[in-house]
């Protein structure tokens, strides 16, 4: 059984904890309603795949998550990228890859950043790892 699915995701700015605190119209609250949604469901056809490409998981255990943010320019603030990913989280607990993501199941949660020479390199992975305990 493994225990790691790597998935590359690309959050949007409205979705930092930043952007929230832009939204000041019904209609910027129905967009960002609207890209959380998309997000969540990109999430979980990401977390699927990944465990249709890597095999066996178990989403009963416990698991560990790693956010790195690789960065040409300027990286989000910690909380920030952490908020922003939280909908790709929503769809793994939709797609059955974690129970939920309350702390219980998550141990871990952290963000790392990495600087890059080129936009072209810009990027964000998120980790999870199972916590079994072998």
């Amino acid at each position: 059984m493994i225990n790691e699915l790597v998935m590359l995701v690309h959050p949007k700015s409205e979705l930092s904890k930043n952007g929230l605190g832009r939204v000041r119209s019904r209609w910027a609250a129905q967009k960002v309603g609207r890209i959380r949604k998309d997000e969540r469901e990109a999430g979980m056809y990401l977390g699927i795949q990944a465990m249709q490409i890597n095999g066996a998981w178990d989403g009963s255990l416990p698991v560990a998550i790693e956010v790195e943010q690789y960065y040409s320019n300027k990286p989000y603030d910690r909380d920030g990228l952490l908020t922003a990913c939280g909908p790709y989280l929503d769809g793994l607990v939709d797609a059955g890859v974690m129970k939920d993501d309350n702390p219980d199941v998550v141990i871990k949660y952290e963000a790392k950043f990495t600087k890059v020479k080129t936009r072209a390199e810009n990027r964000t992975i998120i980790r999870v790892r199972s916590m079994n305990a072998c």
